[in-house]
Parts: C-alpha cells; sequence; structure tokens
C-alpha cells in the first residue's frame, strides 16, 4: 500500500493502481447476505509463526519475574499485546511455516523479547481486565460436546449427535405432549 492508498477511499485507492480516474463500471452495493455467498468457509488452515515465538518469550520472561508480581499478569493478555506490535508471519504449507519461523528467529527475536517486555510493564501496570475473555476453540468445543452428553442422558437418547439433536428433541416433545394428552 502506498502513502497516496492510505489516505483515499478504497475505490479511488484501486484505481489509482490501475491507472485510472473513474470506475470503469459500476462499483456493486453487496448486501451481507451475498457477500457471505461469495466469502468461502474459513478452515483455519494458516498460521502464524510469531505466536509461538511470543509465547515461549513469555513464558521465559514470567519465569523471572517474583510470585507477587505474576498475580497481576495474565499472561494471554501479555501475548496479545506482544503480538498486536509485532508483524504477522502468516504461512499456510509448512514449508512456508518452517521459512516464517527461521525468519523470525534471526531478524525478529530482539523485536520480540522487546515486546513482550512492554507487554509485561503495560499488562502489571493494568491488571484490571474485563471478565469477558474470549474461550479457545478448543473450550468451546468441549462445552458443546459435555452439553450434547448432558442432552443425551436427559433425553434418553444415547447415540444423540448434533446433527440428529432437532428431531430427538421433537420426538421427546412428542411423547410427552401425548402423555399429558
Amino acid at each position: 500500500m502506498n502513502a497516496l492508498s492510505r489516505h483515499l477511499p478504497v475505490e479511488t485507492a484501486l484505481f489509482a493502481v490501475l491507472g485510472t480516474r473513474y470506475p470503469l463500471h459500476p462499483l456493486p452495493t453487496l448486501a451481507s447476505n451475498s457477500l457471505n455467498a461469495m466469502v468461502t468457509p474459513v478452515s483455519k488452515t494458516y498460521r502464524n509463526a510469531m505466536e509461538p515465538l511470543v509465547v515461549q518469550e513469555v513464558q521465559r520472561q514470567m519465569q523471572q519475574l517474583a510470585p507477587s508480581a505474576l498475580r497481576h499478569v495474565n499472561a494471554d493478555d501479555v501475548i496479545a499485546y506482544a503480538l498486536n506490535s509485532l508483524p504477522a508471519l502468516y504461512a499456510t504449507t509448512e514449508t512456508g511455516w518452517l521459512w516464517q519461523q527461521s525468519r523470525a528467529q534471526k531478524d525478529l527475536a530482539g523485536q520480540v523479547s522487546a515486546a513482550v517486555c512492554q507487554g509485561l510493564m503495560v499488562v502489571h501496570q493494568t491488571p484490571e481486565r474485563s471478565e469477558d475473555r474470549l474461550c479457545s476453540p478448543e473450550s468451546s468445543l468441549f462445552a458443546a460436546q459435555k452439553a450434547l452428553q448432558e442432552l443425551s442422558i436427559y433425553l434418553g437418547c444415547p447415540n444423540l449427535t448434533w446433527l440428529n439433536l432437532l428431531p430427538a428433541i421433537k420426538s421427546t416433545l412428542a411423547q410427552v405432549a401425548r402423555r399429558t394428552a
């Protein structure tokens, strides 16, 4: 992105890059549904090579803190702070991942250490954080599976899955309606 395009609307910047002054065709206005239809579902086959390096550095620096200081520091907050101040190095292949990791270790180790140190200071100075933390996909999946297991017991359907949940509920409700009628 050049300096010109940072200060212009997207369409103007696009036309500047393409070398035209006005759009040849009017840009379509997309409703959110049509946009969603055009975007493929995210399969999470990309990763930021900086994340494991920042996590390792946070763990290393937190080991050097006094136990009293650790009570006021949430590692996730420090990791997020550091990652937000570092360049993202995404990869979609194993080769790309290894290359980005190597690049980060060689060229950005000092920046990673400094970003984590700054993150530790900021988080330590402002320990009060909101309690509405994001759930990891793993914990969300675990909670969903646990809820499905409980529903399976409650509905008396030992082979309950997310795919047959609605028919199982409808069947159970129909049985209850017949009993009470």
